[in-house]
């Protein structure tokens, strides 16, 4: 620390050296309250963008709690356990325990599942473990069939990744070995031979899951690509997208620019070539402005999102208007994802208020905690009109549902 010595002079009286010093104090308290404060607005400014997205998922559930359990416990749940799946992609794995805790139907056990999995990939199997113990003690009680089987089955897949074995989605899968590259490959050949729809998109999810963990074993990423392609030759463009746009982020993750393209270039042929509706056509053109911007393909994306507006404003009323904040919500993302920021709060304002299109509070809720968490897990902040308007949807939920 340095110290600053103070030397009386011959002709200053006792009396003036005590001011002097005083002086001196006074000075430095207020430099080093200045220093404070100037440190204080450093951090306050790395942390707005963490509170916010804090209070964002937090509006979020409570939102999704106003809604009555009689007679709308199925979407009350659906909606907390939607938000507690945003809490786990932002990180905040207390928080989606705590919220977790308050659902009241079989998706308890499903979101504890899912914090499980979480956990486990990031190497806290101890916590884990006791987030399966919850998980199976929520179910016990359970009689639906399907549903005991698709948190069983999450259970599992949890458990056998303890082993690295190859799980339905989150799990690590270990480091790459040939044998078990084999093991997986022929089980899932298998699994697609079956000819059942669902069994054939569960394989294709971990066909996509093996495609992104494993990308730089090209050899290995050829094979899957490949069964990909003849897992989904019966499945029409809306539900092959989704799996393709996933392949497409994977190529850009890995770097891998020609792949990406050429992935890309496929991806745009089936926007083009397939009749979609309204409101599927506008989020996967807004995946496809994000992924070739992301690709360096981005220069005249400004120009295309006032397109997909327009568009939007001219059709929307043949859109239903509880879908119409869900079918311009990934536009607003778009923005953000390709530096539009001020466009992005804009739309995001227009999504609040195309979530007041229905009368009834049940869908405004639901509209309303999608968008907070949406914002949340993309560490979108709030402008104050943002703030004010959510708030003000928040407080006039109420009858009718």
């Amino acid at each position: 620390m340095i110290q600053l010595k103070i030397q009386k002079p011959k002709n200053m009286t006792q009396m003036q050296a005590k001011e002097l010093a005083f002086l001196f104090v006074y000075l430095s308290a207020v430099m080093f309250f200045l220093f404070c404060i100037g440190t204080n607005e450093i951090c306050a400014e790395s942390n707005s963008a963490e509170d916010s997205q804090t209070q964002l998922l937090t509006v979020a559930f409570d939102t999704a709690s106003a809604i009555p359990v009689h007679p709308h416990i199925k979407d009350l749940c659906k909606t907390q356990a939607a938000v507690v799946e945003a809490c786990i992609e932002s990180g905040r794995i207390e928080m989606a325990e705590r919220f977790a805790d308050k659902i009241q139907n079989w998706r308890k056990a499903h979101c504890y599942a899912q914090i499980a999995a979480k956990l486990a990939a990031d190497g806290r199997q101890k916590k884990a473990d006791m987030l399966l113990a919850k998980a199976r003690h929520a179910l016990v009680d359970e009689k639906d069939g399907w549903r005991r089987e698709l948190v069983t089955n999450l259970i599992d897949s949890v458990e056998k990744s303890k082993n690295n074995h190859i799980g339905s989605g989150p799990d690590t899968c270990g480091e790459f070995d040939i044998a078990k590259s084999k093991e997986w490959i022929a089980a899932l050949e298998e699994t697609s031979a079956r000819g059942d729809f669902d069994l054939t998109m569960k394989a294709l999810k971990r066909y996509v899951f093996l495609f992104e963990r494993y990308y730089q074993q090209s050899e290995f990423r050829e094979t899957v690509e490949k069964n990909i392609r003849k897992s989904w030759q019966k499945m029409p463009p809306s539900l092959r997208i989704d799996f393709l746009a996933a392949m497409v982020s994977a190529a850009l993750d890995n770097h891998d620019n020609a792949a990406a393209v050429r992935l890309l270039d496929e991806y745009q042929a089936m926007v083009e070539g397939y009749n979609w509706s309204l409101e599927k056509f506008i989020p996967i053109s807004a995946e496809l402005l994000m992924l070739n911007y992301k690709a360096g393909r981005g220069n005249d994306v400004n120009e295309k999102i006032n397109e997909l507006v327009n568009l939007f404003d001219k059709g929307k009323d043949k859109i239903l208007n509880i879908d119409r904040a869900r079918t311009l919500r990934p536009l607003a993302l778009a923005c953000h994802q390709v530096g539009l920021s001020d466009k992005s709060l804009s739309l995001y304002n227009k999504v609040l208020d195309e979530g007041l299109s229905n009368l009834n509070s049940r869908p405004r809720a639901i509209d309303l905690a999608a968008t907070c968490s949406s914002m949340a897990v993309n560490s979108i902040e709030p402008d104050d009109r943002l703030w004010v308007k959510i708030n003000q949807i928040k407080q006039g939920l109420k009858e009718p549902w």
